[in-house]
């Protein structure tokens, strides 16, 4: 008994291993071909051949948005319906999308039902399939914006992140539906270069927060980051400004590219460089020191709303720095941070005495300046 379970179990760890490694196989298949490798689609499709669903969805994708290969819906609907039939969920709701809205087939109701109950059988009970019917309703809402409004794309690919990233379960449902993490990210890569800013920051970010699995992270986040910054995304300059001022990612330290980089992001209004330039002039340990500046860019993200913006807007009235020391609005910007001194009573006595010994150190200073003035 004992020898039959560990050859069970030994069978379902080489199944499972094997189709990890399909998986794996299929993926570098995808990425040759996006580079319009032939012989990779060739191996693809000798694989679908073979009856391997995974392969099949994976052409009905390739077709379906044109990857090194002209658009063909036709063609995708069949790989997707082979690949579900195969083996469910793999296909299912891809096709069911283009039956549901007759989008290169008559419009069929029934077998757009008929698919999505192939992909909801995994789900053990009522409550479990009405939320995988509510996720692929907004899926599928989503979907359709972005088809026919390209400035909804990186919405749609959002909504997607968004369900894969809710831990194991939520990403094995999404994957029914037809969307894997490696399928969100193809799908983004694909449209991120039609030089749109804001899919090449959201590549940038999928790679970066290790949403796949890959060796070279960090160089590829880099390369759309980049590519992102280049193009304008506010965001992806922010963060080429840290990387260059602090020396990340490969890069070599760099002030006056760093600052840049900031100050086009602040340019457009983007809070999380006004506080870092803000940051960056009031330590001077990267730029010069300059209050007047760094209260430029505090106040302006403050008036977003910004916690650190106001903090630090809240020293800079206690001490004194640019501004007159100002212990009731200090007071006020930091309960607006809401930050623990806003809670202290003793708050406003201190900074008043602090105040008053600063001043009283200016006037000792001067007097004695003033003194040895007389005496030479």
């Amino acid at each position: 008994m004992i020898k039959r379970k560990w050859n069970l179990l030994l069978l379902l760890g080489l199944s499972f291993a094997s189709v990890c490694q399909a998986g794996g196989d299929i993926d570098a298949l995808y990425s040759r071909i996006a580079q319009k490798d032939v012989q990779a689609l060739n191996e693809l499709k000798a694989l679908a051949k073979d009856n391997n669903a995974q392969a099949l969805a994976e052409l009905g994708f390739i077709y379906e948005y044109g990857v090194a290969v002209p658009k063909d819906t036709i063609q995708a609907i069949k790989y997707y319906e082979q690949a579900c039939h195969v083996e469910e969920p793999y296909g299912c709701y891809n096709a069911r999308y283009f039956y549901l809205h007759g989008l290169g087939v008559m419009q069929d109701d029934v077998l757009a039902k008929e698919l999505a109950d192939k992909t909801s059988k995994a789900d053990t009970d009522t409550d479990a399939q009405t939320v995988t019917r509510l996720i692929a309703d907004e899926i599928d809402t989503a979907k359709q914006a972005a088809e026919s409004d390209i400035t909804q794309r990186s919405r749609f690919i959002e909504t997607l992140r968004q369900y894969a990233s809710g831990g194991s379960a939520m990403a094995a449902r999404i994957t029914r539906l037809g969307y894997s993490k490696a399928d969100i990210l193809h799908l983004a890569e694909l449209w991120a270069q039609e030089r749109d800013p804001e899919l090449n920051f959201i590549v940038g970010s999928l790679y970066d927060s290790g949403f796949v699995e890959v060796d070279d992270k960090e160089a590829r986040s880099l390369q759309w980051f980049r590519k992102a910054a280049e193009l304008g995304q506010a965001d992806a300059q922010n963060i080429l400004g840290y990387f260059y001022l602090n020396g990340k990612r490969g890069i070599k330290r760099d002030l006056q590219k760093g600052v840049q980089w900031y100050e086009l992001a602040a340019a457009q209004g983007n809070a999380d460089a006004l506080i870092n330039l803000g940051e960056s002039y009031y330590s001077g340990t990267q730029v010069p020191l300059d209050y007047a500046r760094a209260f430029e860019f505090f106040e302006r993200a403050a008036k977003m709303g910004k916690s650190r913006a106001l903090n630090y807007l809240a020293w800079m009235y206690t001490n004194g720095q640019f501004v007159d020391t100002d212990c009731r609005k200090a007071a006020e910007l930091f309960a607006q941070g809401r930050t623990s001194f806003a809670d202290d009573p003793h708050f406003q006595v201190t900074c008043e005495k602090d105040r008053q010994a600063r001043a009283e150190a200016v006037a000792m200073r001067e007097k004695n300046f003033a003194e040895v003035n007389l005496q030479s």
